[in-house]
């Protein structure tokens, strides 16, 4: 085999095929079952996951909740930190609560350049002691993105990096990379990239089952949309 292949593959810098077979090792599951099948497994269990959405608040931190919640109960990452970089609301401490996110183990960053957030966020990933770290960003270069992703995997540490419809034609070196807009019942889903995995047609991602609630609203928002139209009407 030759010397630089060899070198390649020593640095996790060369996939092959074959490696398929073993994508779902180190998976942990998106809590969609759906998502989890297209992902053959769900997401990577560390390393960098780019979400681009079409806007801000219409679904992407109820996508996530489901796995971090599933870390606070396994063994290797229950007593580890969650960190939150440059939210741009407040969080709501009562729905990470709900979704049994541990608040004493929750850290929020607020108010940072975007230099500062960056640092952060390298950091806390390289120390090992968070298990997961959600970024807010516009701007990402690709070498901030490979020191992210390095800083991850040295830590065992999931970065999941939010970014604006913008950002989507750069190519930045992530583990995976979705595409996020809106849909009446939960996500319209474009896998534009994943390490060691074939390419997925987009598709929806019903999200009424593990949040009831996204239903209840819809059809609440139709009952006053009749009652609206047949007030008119008796005018």
């Amino acid at each position: 085999m030759s010397s630089i292949i060899q070198a390649l593959q020593t640095n996790h810098l060369l996939w092959r095929a074959t490696d398929a077979e073993h994508s779902g090792e180190h998976q942990l599951s998106s809590g969609y079952a759906l998502l989890d099948a297209k992902l053959d497994g769900g997401w990577p269990d560390k390393g960098v996951i780019e979400l681009q959405s079409s806007r801000l608040g219409i679904g992407e931190v109820r996508l996530l909740l489901p796995a971090l919640k599933a870390m606070a109960h396994h063994e290797t990452h229950s007593q580890r930190l969650y960190l939150w970089v440059n939210p741009p609301g407040r969080l709501n401490g009562q729905a990470l609560s709900a979704a049994d996110i541990p608040l004493s183990q929750t850290l929020i960053a607020r108010d940072l350049t975007q230099e500062q957030a960056f640092w952060v966020a390298e950091q806390s990933l390289r120390s090992g002691c968070c298990c997961a770290v959600i970024l807010w960003c516009d701007e990402l270069s690709p070498s901030q993105a490979k020191r992210l992703q390095l800083a991850a995997k040295e830590g065992s540490s999931l970065n999941v990096v939010l970014r604006p419809p913008s950002a989507i034609s750069q190519s930045l070196p992530v583990s995976m990379r979705m595409r996020l807009n809106s849909d009446e019942y939960g996500l319209k889903v474009d896998i534009t990239k994943r390490v060691g995995g074939y390419p997925v047609m987009p598709f929806a991602l019903d999200m009424t089952q593990t949040w009831p609630q996204l239903t209840q609203k819809r059809k609440v928002t139709q009952l006053a949309k009749v009652k609206a139209f047949k007030a008119k009407g008796e005018r």
